[in-house]
């Protein structure tokens, strides 16, 4: 698919293309993904703060909110066999379980992908997901855990 970029000029008018696609994006995660949800399965908090910085047209906001919201999806919820979306039964706590080597080094992938060419701001906002939501998560220091994602991709 088609990759995100951040918006490298301050101050760039709305109609700035990066932005355009970028809402697209936004616009489009946040209309598919409850339609997504099986039954009684809710939409995590971070939609609510995506669909403010999305109304607020806040680029650098939206671009670490997309983040947020993608790796919640992934980490929060499994996908089930008629392809929705339930509660995971998946701490990803555990570096040697199938599930957290499936889920967590391809968010951090991501994550590194989306800091190449951002601001310095946004580039921190999107290293405290990766600590807060992927690192902290199993107990590794940065270092550690930058070798095993990088360990876990190659195989």
């Amino acid at each position: 698919g088609r990759v995100l970029t951040p918006r490298t000029r301050l101050g760039a008018a709305a109609a700035d293309p990066a932005t355009v696609q970028l809402k697209q994006r936004v616009r489009g995660l946040l209309d598919s993904a409850p339609d997504n949800l099986a039954d009684g399965a809710e939409m995590p908090a971070s939609a609510a703060r995506l669909e403010a910085a999305y109304a607020k047209d806040s680029h650098n906001d939206m671009y670490v909110l997309f983040l947020e919201l993608f790796m919640d999806l992934k980490l929060d919820y499994d996908l089930g066999d008629d392809n929705r979306l339930r509660p995971t039964a998946h701490a990803c706590t555990d570096l040697e379980h199938e599930v957290t080597r499936d889920k967590l080094p391809a968010l951090y992938d991501a994550a590194m992908a989306m800091r190449e060419g951002a601001t310095p701001e946004v580039q921190l906002g999107l290293w405290r997901l990766v600590v807060d939501k992927l690192i902290d998560r199993v107990g590794l220091s940065n270092k550690e855990f930058a070798v095993w994602a990088s360990r876990e991709l190659a195989s």
